[in-house]
């Protein structure tokens, strides 16, 4: 997996970005909407604003 990817590379869709949303949420306290995930967002982009929200 390339993190620098968009997550639609990988298939990556509304029902698995909620399911995302609500784990960050869950187990780091970190909330995100969704649109956030799902705007062409890499996982290395996600990440960053993770560690910047914690």
């Amino acid at each position: 997996i390339d993190p620098t990817q968009p997550l639609s590379v990988y298939g990556v869709d509304s029902l698995v970005a909620v399911e995302l949303r609500n784990w960050l949420r869950e187990a780091l306290k970190v909330d995100m909407a969704v649109f956030e995930i799902l705007g062409g967002s890499s996982y290395a982009t996600i990440a960053r604003d993770v560690v910047k929200r914690s």
